[in-house]
């Protein structure tokens, strides 16, 4: 059987659904936060075996803050869902 597990971010109090074996990552945060963190953490869920890790916010102008692809207003929301869709049956998008 399949376990599913709801989680809420302690940042942001979002709720997410996990399933058992999905390794997707949306990091989510301030952006001063980004600048500090974020190549360490999406570095750490890549060695932990994340696939893909989509950051919450628009790029920071020369900052390499280690995510795939960003999630904004005005993202091409449908491509990043398809290719996060297609990661989940496990195909390679």
């Amino acid at each position: 059987a399949t376990a599913y597990t709801f989680r809420r971010c302690p940042e942001c109090g979002e709720r997410n659904l996990v399933k058992e074996a999905w390794f997707v990552c949306d990091l989510c945060g301030a952006d001063a936060r980004y600048l500090d963190e974020a190549a360490a953490f999406a570095g750490a869920l890549r060695e932990a075996g994340a696939e893909k890790v989509y950051l919450a916010g628009r790029p920071l102008d020369g900052a390499d803050l280690g995510a795939d692809q960003f999630l904004h207003q005005g993202c091409n929301l449908l491509d990043l869902l398809e290719d996060a869709h297609s990661l989940l049956k496990g195909e390679t998008p």
